[in-house]
């Protein structure tokens, strides 16, 4: 590795952390100038151990039934997931539709009772004028 490569590592490591150059410098040798597994022993000194915990789910033995029915699950999990999405946004285009009709109701309300009070005023004025030519 070259002088620039491993500055610009310690520049990137003492960036993303709080570390100095002298301990940036130690933990890159420790992690075999690997600077992505410096920062992220920074953020979770544990992250080793759900790696090792994957891998091991990777190479654990199972039978071919077991692998069937995995993938059966794995399989009904993502169908029903989907399923619920859909349901979900199904009802949420139920709920936006009755909104829209409660809407259109109250604007249609909104109307008759302003013509309603137009019919009230032009009645009552046509009783004024009555009144007047009467008196």
């Amino acid at each position: 590795m070259t002088s620039s490569q491993k500055d610009s590592q310690l520049k990137i490591i003492m960036s993303q952390t709080d570390y100095d150059k002298e301990t940036s410098e130690k933990k890159l040798q420790e992690w075999d100038n690997d600077f992505i597994k410096v920062i992220k022993e920074f953020l979770n000194p544990n992250f080793q151990e759900k790696e090792k915990q994957i891998e091991k789910e990777k190479n654990k033995v199972v039978s071919v039934n077991q692998s069937i029915m995995k993938q059966l699950r794995h399989f009904k999990d993502k169908q029903n997931q989907s399923y619920d999405h859909y349901k979900k946004y199904r009802d949420y285009l139920k709920k936006e539709q009755e909104i829209m009709e409660l809407n259109k109701h109250l604007r249609n309300q909104e109307i008759l009772k302003q013509k309603m009070e137009n019919d009230k005023n032009k009645k009552l004025e046509k009783i004024e004028e009555t009144e007047e030519i009467i008196l």
